[in-house]
């Protein structure tokens, strides 16, 4: 029996469809929970390294993938809270309900431009990285340009992003749909934003090979930054292919149960919502040091000290 024979059989077909509708809702939940639980590890570790890492020149690139990932998680976790206030409401106060979802809406906005903004910077990471690694002198002045421009100007990056979203909802408002071609313009433009972005960081996993490559064969290079370096390449990979590898199983799911156009672009959004910030917390937890000494284990006491920028106060004993 083959494929196509298999799905002639209706029963099969609704078995088949149910399964993939239980794993994908699986995966997501548990993509949640991941996101949710790895982010305080995240912050951690990033402030217990912050005074080595201001010394490289990556910095400010390292520094801004910190901030919004703290405002990404704040704003989802608001996400889902205004949104189970919306649907508490929906049939008790019909104005509470609709400013709680518009709220919701207006965070989950701001959520995709972030992970645009998460794809795009990822890969400017990485060609930085890798033009550091290989050009050092010529790629100096660039890369101190990119990082000015990040540290201080990036906001444009976002208002252009901003922009360009506002001005695809107005024309997709006003385009009606195509039906010979089975697509709206909206839809082509979405998918298309999609590949590219997709391909940028699949990009900034390939730059990153050469890299390790060259690294095993140059004596001179310190063991310790080495195996961080292949650290973070195996983590980076393999989140990404993980994460994404999501995002494509649930468009195959969608496409095959004939779903519009936006409920494609709606499940694909959710999806990397949550996991995009998880590329980046991941490579960066696994290749850093968790205790700030070497022979240290890890303490939960030091953890929330950190995690909330307690200081540890010493107590004075009178004779």
């Amino acid at each position: 029996m083959n494929v196509t024979t298999m799905f002639e059989n209706s029963e099969f077909a609704l078995n088949f469809m149910k399964a993939a509708n239980v794993g994908l809702h699986s995966l997501f939940l548990i993509s949640v929970v991941l996101y949710l639980f790895v982010f305080p590890f995240y912050v951690y570790v990033f402030k217990l390294n912050k005074r080595r890492d201001k010394k490289t020149l990556l910095y400010p690139t390292v520094h801004h993938f910190y901030k919004i990932v703290k405002i990404s998680y704040c704003l989802f976790v608001s996400s889902m809270m205004f949104g189970k206030l919306a649907i508490h409401f929906s049939y008790k106060n019909g104005l509470i309900c609709a400013l709680c979802f518009a709220i919701a809406v207006v965070f989950i906005f701001t959520l995709y431009l972030l992970t645009e903004a998460f794809h795009l910077i990822t890969f400017l990471l990485a060609l930085q990285r890798f033009l550091i690694y290989f050009f050092p002198p010529g790629a100096e002045k660039y890369v101190t340009a990119v990082q000015d421009f990040i540290n201080k100007q990036i906001w444009k990056l976002y208002l252009v992003m901003f922009l360009k979203e506002v001005v695809l909802i107005i024309v997709y408002s006003l385009t009606e749909f195509n039906k010979e071609e089975g697509l709206t313009h909206f839809g082509i433009y979405f998918i298309t934003v999609v590949l590219v972005l997709y391909a940028l960081l699949f990009l900034s996993t390939v730059f990153y090979i050469p890299i390790i490559i060259s690294a095993r064969r140059l004596s001179h290079v310190d063991s310790a930054q080495q195996c961080m370096v292949q650290k973070y390449i195996y983590w980076q990979t393999l989140t990404v292919f993980i994460c994404k590898l999501q995002s494509v199983f649930l468009c195959i799911y969608l496409f095959i149960r004939a779903s519009s156009i936006t409920d494609i672009t709606f499940g694909i959004v959710l999806t990397d919502i949550v996991t995009t910030p998880l590329i980046v917390q991941i490579p960066y937890l696994g290749s850093n040091r968790w205790n700030s000494r070497r022979t240290t284990k890890f303490n939960w006491s030091m953890f929330f000290r950190v995690l909330f920028d307690i200081k540890k106060t010493s107590r004075v004993t009178h004779a």
